[in-house]
């Protein structure tokens, strides 16, 4: 598993992005997020969340935030393999599945009720 972020301000200071390696066939086409199309019922490969994740980082708009905002921006959270460690949304599979990432997560870390850090997880063929 591939880790580009552990805390929001080192994400936007390392200008992290996603699917910037040049030798995948990642979908790199980027998003305005949307609280309405983030919360659409989509299938588990629809890539449309990961299209949007980095203008809802980079807004900053779930920075400092109570749990109960984030539920209502993002909708309830999601069973995934992060789910342990805050509350976690799908983003979809940005790259073809025999390169690059395959899966990518959002994870929203809470102490005391209120959002402390977010990152996005990136899984590879070779994990998944």
């Amino acid at each position: 598993s591939d880790v580009c972020f552990s805390d929001l301000s080192m994400f936007l200071a390392a200008g992290c992005s996603l699917g910037d390696d040049a030798n995948t066939s990642c979908d790199e086409s980027k998003t305005t997020f949307d609280t309405v199309t983030w919360k659409e019922p989509r299938d588990l490969f629809d890539p449309t969340r990961y299209r949007m994740v980095n203008d809802l980082l980079e807004s900053g708009v779930l920075d400092g935030v109570a749990e109960a905002e984030v539920v209502e921006l993002l909708g309830p959270p999601e069973v995934t393999p992060y789910e342990a460690e805050g509350l976690s949304y799908r983003l979809g599979q940005p790259c073809r599945l025999t390169e690059g990432p395959t899966g990518a997560y959002l994870v929203v870390r809470l102490e005391a009720g209120r959002v402390v850090a977010t990152r996005v997880e990136l899984e590879d063929a070779a994990t998944t």
